[in-house]
């Protein structure tokens, strides 16, 4: 999708909906926070409903300003039905209005029973079997799919050809960090090689396994490489026990999970990125990095990372698990700090320039929003909320009898 320039064409009386399950720190509610605060920022209403059995979510890493947060009353685990009401309720009283389930899998199964004059739009987050099956069981009920890559939207648009034209790219979008904020990155040619890593500590996905063993290969070969580790996850305690002598030498340093402000601190404080995961959508971690001047070394992903990044010159991509080598690419940046320049510089001006500004994505959603508030809402096959496959009696009996087998 072209974005514009400047949009303010949608009426003020359309609100924006979004719920997830959980406000925990991640790229895909990282996304949805900087797009309701353009929102915001454009004049539109915006709020954020969170649709656990808790009623509550982790919200310290959000700058929510202008932001309406709504925890859904608290209810039993399997009281989805009464998960599903309340947002339905919210969404009588917000209308007419525009949805995006960020992630809310179970909360999509009642867009069926959702007002006339609401459109649902489902922001295709990564290139994970869980997002594909949402689209299988969902589709046919949303207004609007927005994939972050172009792999992912011209994937689903082979799929399903039926939903082509609800297929919709529009990539993350970031700040730009002011220019008169100086990088606080050492330039000496003799000084550390700074290595940041910013996500989920967790083998899936992440294979931060494969991380261990590039700061293990890098400490054992006394190079002068720092690697600063922000972020937890479910395999955190095992990641950071198989790293323990880098740790203990300074080599590696952790700093659990951080707010966005101090990210972008080190970032900026950074020479180098590094992923290693086996798939990802496009990683919003990834353009924050080299917004900031950091130069990416990450894996050969088949979303999104190929299409920011150019091997050799705004950054270097290595085969998935393909350690050694991005070993060898530390050890050669470590030694060379003018290619580390040069090529930082290049990865900068690709954000920049290539439509992944935080301008630009708002643009874009707003100019289909805009698209969506005029056009017929999508037929649905049932006008009721529907109970979502886990927590149906007979999935539950078989669930629990493949536990007990």
């Amino acid at each position: 999708m072209a974005h514009a320039s400047l949009v303010t064409t949608i009426s003020p009386l359309v609100n924006f909906i979004c719920s997830s399950p959980d406000l925990n720190l991640s790229g895909a509610n990282q996304l949805l926070a900087s797009l309701l605060q353009g929102f915001i920022e454009h004049g539109h209403s915006a709020e954020w409903v969170i649709t656990s059995h808790e009623g509550n979510g982790d919200s310290g890493w959000l700058n929510a300003s202008g932001l309406k947060l709504i925890n859904l009353p608290r209810t039993p685990l399997n009281a989805v039905r009464d998960r599903q009401q309340h947002l339905i309720d919210r969404l009588n009283q917000a209308s007419p209005c525009l949805y995006f389930p960020n992630f809310d899998f179970d909360m999509m199964w009642a867009i069926p029973a959702f007002p006339v004059n609401c459109r649902s739009v489902f922001i295709f987050h990564s290139d994970d079997p869980v997002y594909y099956q949402a689209v299988k069981d969902h589709g046919k009920n949303l207004d609007a799919i927005v994939c972050v890559s172009a792999y992912l939207a011209s994937k689903l648009q082979r799929l399903w050809p039926q939903w082509k034209d609800r297929i919709h790219h529009i990539p993350f979008g970031v700040t730009i960090p002011l220019a008169e904020i100086e990088p606080a990155r050492s330039t000496s040619a003799d000084g550390l090689l700074e290595v940041v890593y910013c996500g989920r500590l967790a083998h899936e996905q992440k294979l931060i396994g494969d991380l261990a063993d590039i700061i293990l290969k890098c400490h054992e070969r006394n190079l002068p490489i720092q690697f600063h580790i922000a972020g937890t996850g479910p395999d955190e305690t095992e990641f950071f026990q198989k790293i323990a002598a880098p740790l203990s030498t300074g080599s590696a340093i952790r700093h659990g999970l951080v707010s966005n402000e101090n990210v972008q601190i080190l970032l900026r404080r950074s020479h180098i990125f590094i992923l290693t995961s086996a798939y990802e959508g496009l990683p919003v971690s990834l353009l924050e990095a080299m917004a900031a001047g950091c130069v990416p070394v990450v894996t050969r992903v088949a979303s999104g990372i190929p299409e920011v990044i150019t091997h050799g010159t705004n950054g270097f991509i290595f085969p998935i698990h393909d350690t050694a080598a991005m070993v060898e690419q530390l050890a050669m940046l470590a030694e060379n700090r003018e290619e580390v320049v040069a090529t930082a510089h290049a990865a900068k001006k690709r954000i920049a320039e290539g439509n992944y500004t935080r301008t630009a994505s708002v643009s874009d959603y707003l100019v289909l929003c805009e698209t969506l508030t005029h056009q017929k809402n999508t037929p649905r096959k049932y006008n009721r909320a529907v109970l979502p496959p886990n927590y149906r009696l007979t999935n539950r009996l078989k669930s629990l009898f493949n536990r007990l087998s």
